[in-house]
């Protein structure tokens, strides 16, 4: 599974010319992780207008004992706001997976929500950003099966790295407080 999801981010990648594109590697470290959850995770994205409002992506996560990719559609119908539907599979034992992502923001705030369904069920993600000054993000995550809590950007100087830290001190769903609980994580980004 892994080999082939790595495989087809890399054949997707080379594929692509470089303007009008979008790449994120992200490697990602969750403190207290519950045994169905990676403690480690590296993350890869790529997206690829093809018009003025149409793309198309690839979407890989690979962690100790898990993975999961996604393709899909990107459709940017106004400048702040961009919306994504993919298919994909994962490491389970029905392994199709449907996911969707809506992204709303501007040069000073943003916001990401992504829900995922199938294999190993419904899960979801939302952060909310707000920048207050360069090179500082603020906000608040929440992630199923996780936690919800502040989270804190900050982008290195001038280049495409990316350091953020989210303290997910409380579970919802689960009325749960967790205390120890955080997500690390250094990205790489290039527009």
């Amino acid at each position: 599974m892994r080999t082939v999801l790595i495989a087809l981010l890399t054949i997707l990648y080379l594929g692509l010319p470089a303007q009008a594109q979008t790449f994120i590697t992200e490697l990602r470290l969750l403190s207290n992780s519950k045994p169905e959850r990676p403690r480690i995770a590296l993350a890869t994205y790529f997206e690829k207008m093809v018009g003025s409002k149409f793309g198309i992506f690839a979407w890989g996560l690979v962690g100790e004992k898990w993975a999961e990719g996604y393709v899909g559609m990107v459709v940017t119908p106004k400048p702040w706001m961009a919306l994504s539907l993919g298919v994909g599979i994962e490491q389970d034992r029905a392994p199709y997976r449907l996911g969707s992502t809506l992204w709303l923001g501007n040069s000073w705030i943003s916001s990401i929500t992504f829900l995922e369904y199938g294999g190993s069920g419904f899960w979801y993600k939302s952060v909310v950003l707000f920048q207050p000054a360069k090179p500082l993000k603020t906000g608040v995550m929440i992630e199923r099966g996780v936690g919800v809590g502040p989270r804190l950007d900050m982008q290195l100087g001038n280049s495409p790295f990316v350091v953020w830290v989210s303290y997910l001190p409380y579970d919802p769903e689960k009325k749960l407080v967790v205390l120890d609980q955080f997500y690390l994580s250094i990205a790489y980004k290039i527009q």
